[in-house]
């Protein structure tokens, strides 16, 4: 019973991070719709549009809400990930006070690797795995004579979303360091079960990517293997 009050104490410290998260999210997203004319959202869209559409192919809106809810929608998907780095560094502050100073250090380091492999991977996603993928797909819309177009709902969801989940896919070797740091996973087993990380690999690469040839599944697996080969070696140094 007297653990009680310091579990809903520390709940409550859980939930204040959340909410003051939602809060930045929040006010990211505001400031992006209501600074400029038209609004910085608008001019991520264009930008956008102009790099990653290939040429001929068009995006429509398919109904009437669709271009009021795709500023909101670009908003809020930049500023998380703009404000992901400060919800990281909430939960490792959170934790830093439990720690000796040696971890403290090592926490330190390893908030900032999270950082640069977050953002590591929404650049590869952006500059390297979208543009090919939907160049990929729409090659196909030549030869059987069709109007390519994409839908503006369809791509603000594939953009973001292959963007975000690329970049937490890449924070597989941190997510391997911190089990195996805590007890939960030993460091042999990494390296024991390598195969079947590998099948898990190219089946995710396979469910995020959505083209079926098999080509951008293998250009976002290479990396994640290389980073799970790198996962395996900080986790052999626990």
């Amino acid at each position: 019973m007297k653990d009680r009050p310091v579990l809903l104490r520390e709940l409550g410290e859980l939930r204040s991070i959340f909410i003051r998260f939602a809060l930045v999210l929040f006010a990211l997203a505001l400031f992006m719709l209501s600074v400029g004319t038209p609004s910085i959202a608008t001019h991520l869209f264009t930008v956008m549009k102009t790099s990653l559409i290939p040429q001929g192919v068009s995006i429509v809106a398919l109904g009437p809400l669709s271009p009021f809810i795709a500023p909101i929608s670009i908003a809020f998907m930049t500023a998380f990930i703009i404000s992901f780095p400060y919800f990281l560094f909430s939960l490792m502050r959170y934790i830093a006070p439990a720690l000796y100073d040696k971890e403290r250090r090592a926490l330190f380091i390893l908030y900032f690797s999270s950082v640069a492999l977050f953002f590591l991977g929404c650049i590869f996603a952006y500059f390297i795995l979208i543009p090919y993928t939907l160049a990929t797909l729409y090659s196909f819309a030549g030869p059987l004579g069709v109007t390519p177009f994409f839908s503006l709902d369809a791509f603000i969801a594939t953009v973001f979303g292959l963007t975000v989940s690329t970049g937490i896919a890449f924070l597989v070797p941190i997510i391997m360091k911190v089990l195996s740091s805590v007890g939960l996973v030993p460091a042999k087993l990494w390296r024991s079960h390598w195969r079947v990380a590998m099948i898990v690999i190219v089946v995710f690469s396979a469910l995020i990517t959505p083209d079926g040839s098999g080509v951008t599944m293998a250009i976002l697996s290479v990396p994640l293997l290389l980073l799970y080969g790198a996962g395996v070696l900080v986790s052999s140094r626990v």
